[in-house]
C-alpha cells in the first residue's frame, strides 16, 4: 500500500519500524527480500554475534589464578568444565620438604 504521492507499486515500510531497521530493509529490498525474512536474518546475525562473543570470553578465562585459603593455585579449564586443579604452592613446598 503506497503512501499518497508515491508512484503505484512502490514498497513502503511500516511506520513503526526503527530508522536503522527501515534503512537496512530498504537497502536489501532491492534484492527481493521480504520484510519478515529480513527480520529473521537480523535476529540470526545478532544471535551469531552474541555466541561468538561468548566463546571469546570463555577462551580468555580458561587459565586463571585463584586465591584461596591454601594459597594461590592455578585452575586450568575453569570455564570449560574441566576444573582440573594444579597443586597449590603450599602442597608443593610440603612435598619438597618430605623428600629425602
Amino acid at each position: 500500500m503506497p503512501r499518497p504521492g508515491l508512484p503505484e507499486g512502490t514498497l513502503t515500510h511500516p511506520y513503526h519500524w526503527s530508522t536503522s531497521t527501515r534503512r537496512d530493509w530498504e537497502e536489501e529490498k532491492g534484492n527481493g527480500m521480504r520484510k519478515d525474512t529480513y527480520i529473521q536474518g537480523q535476529i540470526r546475525r545478532e544471535t551469531q554475534r552474541r555466541r561468538e562473543k561468548h566463546m571469546e570470553r570463555q577462551t580468555e578465562m580458561v587459565t586463571k589464578t585463584k586465591q584461596g585459603r591454601q594459597g594461590r593455585r592455578i585452575i586450568t579449564g575453569a570455564k570449560t568444565g574441566l576444573k582440573k586443579q594444579i597443586k597449590t604452592q603450599a602442597q608443593k613446598e610440603r612435598e619438597l620438604n618430605t623428600q629425602p
